[in-house]
């Protein structure tokens, strides 16, 4: 079986164990080596979770599956309802504030941000704020994500 057709069939048993209503379609995307699985429903915003807490897990679940079942390494990605889609908005809003502050006060620390998020604000600043850096600081859920002024 196909990885593209073992991820689409592990969630959609899954979601039918626990009742859920979805329609589920699976995208593998050369760029980031990943499948994007993309689950549209009514009622599935229990499965995002709080601060994406369930959907992360289901994400760790699945690539769990897949790397017992397949050598290769497999990235896999979930996104419910665009969830993934508007926290980028919303993180790239968040760094566009951040920016400001940074200009006023040298620099800008982060609260606590995913690996995914983090990875979010780093492509962010190093695509469109030539005058800024970001690094990372800390170790596990300690890890913060700072930007400052870029050294010339």
């Amino acid at each position: 079986m196909e990885t593209k057709d073992f991820l689409k069939e592990t969630v959609e048993n899954l979601f039918s164990i626990l009742g859920v209503d979805s329609s589920v379609n699976v995208v593998f995307e050369e760029e980031g080596n990943v499948y994007i699985i993309e689950v549209e429903g009514e009622d599935v915003g229990n499965l995002i979770g709080y601060k994406g807490s369930v959907i992360n897990s289901l994400q760790a679940f699945l690539f769990v599956a897949c790397k017992n079942k397949y050598p290769e390494n497999i990235n896999v990605q979930v996104d419910i309802n665009g969830y993934r889609q508007k926290r980028a908005e919303k993180l790239k809003l968040m760094v566009k504030e951040a920016a400001i502050r940074v200009n006023e006060k040298g620099s800008y620390r982060f609260g606590f941000l995913t690996s995914y998020q983090r990875r979010i604000v780093h492509t962010e600043i190093s695509e469109n704020y030539p005058n800024l850096v970001s690094y990372s600081i800390g170790e596990g859920r300690e890890r913060r994500l700072v930007l400052s002024k870029a050294e010339i």
